[in-house]
């Protein structure tokens, strides 16, 4: 693969979340629910219960900022705080059938919206980016990318055949 490919793909990446982040801001601009609380009521539907701190630990946020945005979703009686069984000194954060319903109506304000993003585009390469982004998202994923790191530096193979992506 050409390294002009793989810096053009990196670089269109933050580009589009940046526009679709504006995009999503604007559908949803009544609801008052910025990205970060969206994203976390999604993590959690999509994840089901969990802790704050797993929570902090997917998402590009800090816990201080989870546990904020957690606040703030129950005092709108999105989210609830449930005992944890698998440790009692934390809490797991749950959606409430209202925050079930709000993501419902979250989807259906995109829906229409997504269909005109995507309009013309043909399943198959829309399914070869999610699989593009899929893999390459599991691959930065913190543990992964410390072995990919560790296998890079295998001494079975020259440094000068290790910095060239193969086409």
């Amino acid at each position: 693969m050409k390294t002009t490919t793989m810096r053009k793909l990196v670089a269109l990446v933050p580009l589009t979340f940046f526009r679709l982040q504006a995009a999503s801001d604007r559908v949803h601009a009544a609801r008052d629910l910025t990205t970060g609380l969206r994203g976390l009521l999604l993590s959690l539907d999509e994840l089901g219960p969990m802790m704050a701190s797993r929570l902090a630990d997917i998402r590009p946020v800090s816990r201080q900022a989870v546990h904020k945005m957690a606040e703030q979703l129950i005092a709108r009686g999105f989210v609830a705080q449930r005992v944890n069984p698998g440790d009692k000194r934390a809490s797991l954060l749950v959606l409430t059938d209202k925050g079930r319903g709000e993501i419902e109506r979250l989807r259906a304000a995109e829906d229409p919206q997504l269909a005109v993003l995507f309009r013309g585009l043909h399943v198959a390469d829309v399914d070869a980016a999610v699989r593009v982004l899929e893999v390459l998202s599991e691959r930065m994923a913190p543990e992964a990318w410390r072995r990919l790191r560790a296998d890079q530096r295998r001494p079975s193979e020259s440094p000068r055949a290790r910095a060239r992506p193969k086409d």
